[in-house]
């Protein structure tokens, strides 16, 4: 799980200087798939939900896709 969280953030790290959209679409995935795995009362699952609200919030002011800014106040 934290491999996939580095992974995560060299994602977001690379949408931020590029733009490529396709990188934060990755990274929304794989977010979803660590909170997935990790279970409640975990120690960084409350970092690694804002990380994926954070990746939402991204993928929404990116593409406007009213589905990510809703996703990311549900997370």
């Amino acid at each position: 799980v934290e491999e996939l969280c580095s992974s995560v953030m060299q994602l977001m790290k690379h949408f931020q200087q590029s733009g490529d959209w396709a990188a934060v679409d990755n990274a929304v995935q794989l977010m979803e798939e660590v909170i997935r795995l990790t279970p409640d009362g975990h120690t960084e699952k409350a970092r690694w939900l804002n990380n994926l609200g954070n990746a939402f919030k991204s993928r929404f002011e990116h593409l406007g896709e009213l589905r990510d800014i809703e996703n990311a106040i549900l997370v």
